[in-house]
């Protein structure tokens, strides 16, 4: 590993440029050593926990990666969810008295979570046999859209489920625990809920996926 001194100013293919005109290679490899484009080949495309975390990859984050692009939504607001979702799971294990080096999606936690998503699109008409730049061209994988409403992504993102993710540090795995999310929820529902039903707009399925976050947080 090669500490630079002066700050980032690009990203190229493969390689950052920093304020002195240095490149450094920065190829993304994860544990191993793997490469993350061989990985997401043998997969038949790219894939990520909730779009935004690969397992066998600590600490890295992605911002609208796989099946988290939707052609009927605010990309900023996806963005955000993200943003926040990434900070939700980096404070608490920065904040730890004991060191931690490294937080990843467990490899079941993200099979789950994929099994959800390409079950939902596979009802849609992004997958109704047609070619497009969503699919993969050689394996037909819908690797970008994300099948669900906005909303339900921020729902689904507010609150970590920390049994998901593997914490690593000097002395071994560690969990962290929910704290508040588990209080919090049911207000977020109920706040959701009461907004949407506001503005005349059914708000079934938002009392529906608070009960869900709820359930999942009191079963950790």
């Amino acid at each position: 590993m090669h500490l630079a001194k002066d700050s980032a100013v690009k990203l190229h293919p493969g390689h950052v440029e920093t304020a002195s005109g240095k490149r450094y290679p920065a190829d993304i490899r994860g544990i191993g050593g793997r490469e993350i484009h061989d990985v997401w080949d043998a997969a038949g495309g790219a894939e990520a926990y909730k779009g935004t975390l690969v397992t066998g990859f600590p600490n890295f984050f992605i911002l609208y990666g796989p099946n988290a692009a939707t052609g009927q939504h605010s990309v900023i607001f996806h963005s955000e969810c993200q943003i926040n979702f990434s900070c939700r799971l980096l404070r608490p294990v920065l904040r730890r008295r004991s060191p931690v080096d490294s937080i990843m999606p467990t490899p079941e936690a993200q099979r789950r979570d994929l099994q959800w998503v390409h079950g939902k699109v596979q009802g849609l008409v992004f997958n109704s046999g047609c070619q497009s730049w969503w699919m993969d061209p050689v394996t037909k994988k819908n690797t970008f859209i994300y099948p669900d409403p906005m909303y339900k992504y921020w729902l689904r993102t507010i609150f970590p489920r920390w049994s998901d993710f593997r914490i690593r540090g000097s002395a071994g795995d560690q969990q962290q625990s929910s704290g508040m999310g588990k209080v919090l929820a049911a207000f977020v529902g109920l706040g959701a809920a009461f907004a949407i039903y506001s503005a005349a707009v059914d708000w079934k399925p938002v009392v529906q996926y608070a009960a869900l976050i709820s359930s999942r947080l009191n079963s950790e």
